[in-house]
């Protein structure tokens, strides 16, 4: 379900933020929102399986999630920067 919704939704933003920026930040807020509120999930459940020594803690998984969420946290602050400057 996830793919079915975020990717083309996250096409359907690129375009219209090349198209016509004005009209995309809507929906640019609600693609970033969506994975911002899922890389925080997801990194602080590693935090939890850190912390408690859970036998299925991954360290590499856990790294690729945190460069992931620091992505989109970059990606949105762009998005944010362009919309101010408007």
């Amino acid at each position: 379900m996830i793919w079915g919704v975020c990717v083309p939704l996250g096409f359907v933003s690129i375009y219209l933020l090349w198209i016509d920026p004005a009209k995309s930040y809507a929906l640019q807020m609600l693609f970033f929102g969506f994975f911002i509120s899922m890389s925080v999930v997801v990194n602080a459940m590693a935090l939890v399986m850190f912390l408690k020594n859970d036998p299925s803690y991954e360290h590499g998984s856990t790294i690729v999630f945190i460069i992931l969420m620091l992505i989109v946290f970059f990606g949105y602050a762009f998005v944010l920067k362009g919309y101010r400057a408007k």
